[in-house]
């Protein structure tokens, strides 16, 4: 026995859509911190182990990766916009230690990777 019942539309406030997409963008922002947390260890392990003369510049990296990451991750819940700023500008800082490594214009195009990160947050 089923009662047919017509479909009411849901009907969506601006406070409910800002709020789901606040949402999508904490949850991209966690991702995108994990990632770039681990590319930072990843490429500083590669440079510790085969390229001693820029050991210091990856130890800066994971240290601004790090500290970035807990500033974001804090201020995330609080105040998405502050931490979308704080992680965009400290990728902006992790990819410019990186083309200062190498001295080589040609990794200028990293910063691409900010403006599709930028994209979704």
């Amino acid at each position: 026995m089923t009662t047919d019942k017509p479909i009411q539309r849901v009907v969506m406030r601006d406070a409910e859509h800002e709020a789901v997409f606040a949402d999508f963008a904490r949850e991209a922002l966690r991702v995108l911190l994990g990632v770039t947390l681990l590319l930072a260890w990843g490429w500083s392990s590669f440079v510790a182990l085969f390229d001693p003369s820029r050991t210091l510049l990856g130890f800066l990296l994971i240290a601004l990766a790090g500290l970035s990451t807990f500033a974001a991750y804090q201020l995330a819940m609080s105040n998405l916009r502050a931490a979308v700023i704080v992680y965009l500008l400290a990728l902006m800082a992790q990819i410019s230690v990186v083309v200062v490594a190498y001295e080589d214009a040609v990794l200028l195009t990293l910063y691409l990777l900010v403006v599709l990160v930028a994209a979704p947050l």
